[in-house]
C-alpha cells in the first residue's frame, strides 16, 4: 500500500513544485497572457490538492466508506473556497483586461484618422490644340496628367479614388482589339498595373511596345486569345501591331495615376489632389505642353493649357523589328502586312 501511495503522491508533489515554480516567476504585468496563466496556475493547483485529498480519504476507508469517498474522488466538485478563489481571479483578469482594453483604445486615437475631404484640392481647365496659323484643332484624345514634384506636409492623404499607394489594388485593364482598332485606344493607369490585350477578331493581332522601359511583344493570337503585360516604368507607352500598322494605343503610367483623358471641347478635371507642387503635362499625338502648379489645400484651381503643334510632321512608325510595314506573303487573309 505505501508502494501505492507514494506512486501518486511523487506526481503531484512534481506538479505541485511545476504550479509554484510558475506563479514565482510570473511577472507582475498587465499582460493578458500572464494574468490568464496566473489563473490558471491557481486552479490547476487548488485541483490536484483536492485530487490528492479525496484519493487518500478513498485509500484509508473500506466498505460503504470507501464507495462514498471514490463518488468524491471521480465527481471531484470544488469546493466553496476553491469557487471563491477563481470567481476573484477571473475578476481580476477582466479588470486588468478592461485596463489594457482602455490603454489601446488611447493608442489608436494617436493614429490620424481618414482625411478631410476639405483639405483635397483639384485642378481643372481647358486644354487648346493650335495648328499651323494658331489654328484651334480638336482637343480630343489629350492625356492631362499631374506628377507630384515637392508635396507639402501631409495635411490630408488622397481621397477615395487616389488612397496611398501601399493600400492601392492593383487592378487589371482590358483592351479589345476590335475591327482592327484598339479600344479604347488611350489609357491612363498605375504604374505595375497590368493590361490585358482581347482579340475580339476573327483574324490575328500581334501587340508589341518598343518604348523604353516598357517595351514588350505579346506574340500573334487569334480570337478569343489575350495576352497581358504589366508596365512597370513611368511614361506614354506607345502599342502597335505588328501585322497592321493603323493599330495603336497610348498608355500614359504614372505612380499616382492623376490623369485625364480629355475629349473635344478639351476640358480637363482631376480632383483629390493633396496640397503640394506639380508639373501638368498635356500630352497629344502632335505635341505635349508642360507647366509648374502650386495646389493649395482645399482650394480649385483653374489652368489652361495650349499645346502648339505647327511643327508636327505625320511619321510612320516601325515594326517591332525596327522596320518598316511591308506586305508578307499571307498565311491567312488578311492576317500579315
Amino acid at each position: 500500500m505505501r508502494i501505492i501511495i507514494k506512486t501518486v503522491v511523487i506526481p503531484w508533489l512534481f506538479s505541485g513544485i511545476l504550479v509554484s515554480c510558475q506563479n514565482t516567476s510570473l511577472p507582475a504585468a498587465d499582460s493578458p497572457a500572464l494574468v490568464a496563466a496566473s489563473v490558471s496556475s491557481r486552479i490547476v493547483s487548488s485541483s490536484h490538492s483536492s485530487s490528492h485529498s479525496s484519493y487518500q480519504s478513498y485509500v484509508s476507508s473500506s466498505g460503504s466508506d470507501r464507495n462514498a469517498a471514490q463518488y468524491s474522488y471521480s465527481k471531484q466538485d470544488p469546493s466553496p473556497s476553491q469557487k471563491n478563489s477563481v470567481a476573484n481571479s477571473l475578476a481580476m483578469t477582466s479588470s486588468r483586461a478592461s485596463g489594457i482594453s482602455s490603454v489601446a483604445d488611447k493608442a489608436l486615437d494617436k493614429i490620424p484618422s481618414k482625411p478631410v475631404n476639405n483639405l483635397l484640392a483639384s485642378v481643372s481647365g481647358v486644354i487648346t490644340i493650335l495648328g499651323k496659323n494658331g489654328e484651334a484643332l480638336p482637343s480630343d484624345n489629350v492625356i492631362v496628367n499631374l506628377i507630384p514634384l515637392a508635396p507639402s506636409a501631409p495635411l490630408a492623404l488622397p481621397d477615395k479614388n487616389h488612397p496611398p499607394e501601399k493600400l492601392v489594388a492593383v487592378k487589371e485593364h482590358e483592351v479589345h482589339m476590335i475591327d482592327k482598332a484598339y479600344t479604347p485606344n488611350f489609357l491612363t493607369i498605375r504604374r505595375d498595373e497590368a493590361v490585358t490585350f482581347i482579340n475580339s477578331d476573327k483574324i490575328k493581332h500581334n501587340v508589341f511596345s518598343t518604348s523604353p522601359g516598357n517595351s514588350f511583344d505579346l506574340g500573334t493570337y487569334g480570337k478569343g486569345s489575350d495576352g497581358t503585360v504589366a508596365l512597370k516604368n513611368n511614361g506614354i507607352v506607345k502599342v502597335y501591331c505588328n501585322i497592321h500598322p493603323n493599330m495603336a494605343i497610348f498608355v500614359s503610367v504614372s505612380d499616382d495615376n492623376y490623369s485625364f483623358i480629355t475629349s473635344k471641347d478639351g476640358i480637363y478635371s482631376i480632383g483629390g489632389l493633396p496640397p503640394g507642387e506639380y508639373m501638368l503635362t498635356g500630352w497629344n499625338i502632335r505635341g505635349e505642353a508642360k507647366q509648374k502648379i502650386v495646389v493649395a489645400a482645399g482650394k480649385k484651381l483653374t489652368v489652361n493649357i495650349q499645346i502648339d503643334t505647327a511643327s508636327y510632321v505625320p511619321a510612320l512608325h516601325k515594326n517591332k523589328y525596327g522596320e518598316m510595314y511591308k506586305i508578307k506573303s499571307a498565311l491567312f487573309d488578311d492576317e500579315f502586312y
